[in-house]
């Protein structure tokens, strides 16, 4: 079966959209779109980490045949509980993406792994670059890719990863650099917070994309990666994280300082990271579109909102 709503959609919600309402509009959207001149049922819908089927049983309600898939057993108790009080029809599998196979659900799976598993490197770094994880998270992600191996090998899943480096845009969390500045600058507009920036290592370097920009390059390999296939998904420029946020206090209304606080040293942070993502671009024709200029004033306006 081609699961068109796992791949049209790409991402899964949180658990309770009540708390996100402009989130789940959008998904909506999406979803509306792609019901756009048919009627259902629709077809077939992934819903990988369904926890408890806050998202599939909304699909389910609108006519979409869905399958959940969860590993942990409390959560598809919930899951079954709320199909059952909602009256709706939704498979549940017990599993991670190495299940999809023995449950017969044929579909592609985009492994979403990071630039973190690379050795340093001053240069650009292909597909075929030393793997080097140095940190837990890096590790982590290493472990995701040769799990997804193991179930492209021996499951016949149909199996994509890509590799991304940095990327930034609205709606990240302030725990990242980026946006973690540009919310700084916003409550310092405001008059809510002193007008001082904290900040670790701004002489590392590093390739920063807009993360629609990314989400774009996924969308891609979904239908053009070549299966078992890595992918890097860049811009190949790298920059450091001072003209980052030189560029970005730049854009305050405010005059703001800035103070180095060794407590956002990270140990384990690679001096220069960025990527050659030629082979996305063969196998695609994928190439960013959205400027460093329009992400940077995408990410401030966004806080500002969030402040006002």
């Amino acid at each position: 079966m081609n699961y068109r709503l796992a791949y049209a959609i790409g991402f899964h919600p949180w658990e309770d959209l009540a708390e996100h309402p402009p989130f789940a509009a959008k998904l909506l959207q999406l979803v509306a779109r792609e019901e756009t001149g048919r009627e259902p049922p629709y077809g077939p819908a992934l819903d990988l980490g369904t926890g408890s089927a806050v998202w599939g049983v909304q699909l389910a309600q609108r006519g979409w045949r869905v399958t959940g898939v969860d590993i942990v057993e409390k959560a598809l108790r919930r899951a079954r509980e709320r199909i059952d009080k909602a009256g709706a029809e939704m498979r549940l599998v017990r599993g991670d993406a190495t299940a999809l196979r023995r449950a017969d659900v044929r579909c592609r799976v985009l492994v979403t792994s990071s630039a973190a598993v690379y050795a340093a490197s001053e240069q650009p770094i292909s597909e075929d670059h030393t793997l080097a994880p140095a940190s837990p998270y890096a590790l982590s992600k290493l472990a995701q890719e040769e799990l997804a191996r193991r179930a492209a090998s021996e499951d016949g899943l149909d199996i994509v990863i890509a590799r991304a480096f940095n990327h930034t845009g609205p709606r990240q969390t302030a725990a990242f650099v980026a946006p973690g500045i540009a919310r700084q600058i916003a409550l310092i507009e405001t008059g809510t917070c002193e007008p001082i920036i904290r900040v670790g290592n701004i002489a590392a370097k590093r390739d920063i994309t807009d993360v629609r920009d990314v989400v774009r390059a996924y969308a891609a390999l979904m239908t053009s990666g070549v299966s078992g296939m890595v992918y890097n998904v860049a811009s190949g420029t790298a920059r450091s994280i001072r003209s980052l946020l030189d560029e970005l206090i730049a854009r305050s209304k405010v005059p703001v300082q800035v103070e180095t606080e060794p407590a956002r040293m990270r140990p384990n942070d690679v001096p220069v990271l960025v990527g050659d993502s030629s082979r996305l671009e063969r196998a695609t024709g994928w190439r960013p579109t959205i400027s460093f200029d329009r992400m940077l004033d995408d990410l401030l306006a966004y806080w500002r909102q969030q402040n006002t």
